[in-house]
């Protein structure tokens, strides 16, 4: 009888056991990832308050790991994002399509990172911002406008050891990304999981060649 008791106590709280382990536990994941502080502050950061992208914490964990003071970044689309990269790598540039945010974000960011606006006409000068600047890029991060035409004209603006981060990679319409990376000899590694304040599985795909700056 007891064990029968037993028993029905464990299916009628087994769900309500399980969500206080999900929330209240010091080393629950929703916690120690930041992610409940994301919900609060409105903003993707981690537990400390400190920024980071609005990508799956599985590849954010790989960027805090990998990146380093030698590299320099563009970035499509900008926000904590930014300042997240400028943090850990030696110059970043970002390209936004909305000149109010653009102006917000450049408020928040330190000296080593800037952020530029470019109109987001489809395979216009958007798409064409990292190329036409002088400098390379070790990475590029494609996390804005226009993305398959971004991959497309990037190429010409990565140093030799680059890679490039197409975050959103699950959906159907960055697909021709994929085959295009692979006829300039790219490989791809895809990270997924939760993403900051989000409850659904978030994919992000790093495209290298052999000898890059991350190490793959």
């Amino acid at each position: 009888m007891a064990t029968l008791v037993g028993q029905q106590l464990k299916r009628r709280f087994a769900l309500p056991y399980a969500c206080y382990k999900l929330v209240f536990k010091r080393e629950a994941f929703i916690r120690e990832s930041g992610w409940l502080e994301s919900i609060r502050a409105c903003r993707p950061c981690g537990r400390d308050g400190q920024p980071i992208p609005w990508m799956n914490y599985n590849v954010v964990e790989f960027f805090d790991e990998r990146l380093t003071d030698q590299l320099s970044v563009f970035e499509f689309g900008s926000g904590y994002s930014t300042s997240f990269f400028a943090s850990r790598c030696r110059d970043v540039l970002a390209v936004e399509h909305d000149m109010t945010w653009q102006q917000q974000v450049q408020q928040m960011l330190p000296a080593n990172a800037s952020v530029m606006h470019c109109d987001s006409t489809p395979d216009g000068s958007y798409c064409r911002a990292a190329s036409q600047q002088r400098a390379s890029f070790h990475v590029v991060i494609v996390d804005g406008r226009d993305r398959v035409n971004c991959v497309r004209h990037s190429l010409r603006a990565m140093a030799a050891d680059g890679v490039l981060v197409l975050d959103d990679s699950d959906r159907e319409r960055y697909s021709d990304a994929f085959p295009l990376m692979r006829q300039h000899g790219f490989r791809h590694l895809h990270f997924s999981g939760i993403k900051p304040g989000k409850s659904c599985r978030n994919q992000t795909t790093i495209f290298y060649r052999d000898k890059n700056c991350l190490g793959l």
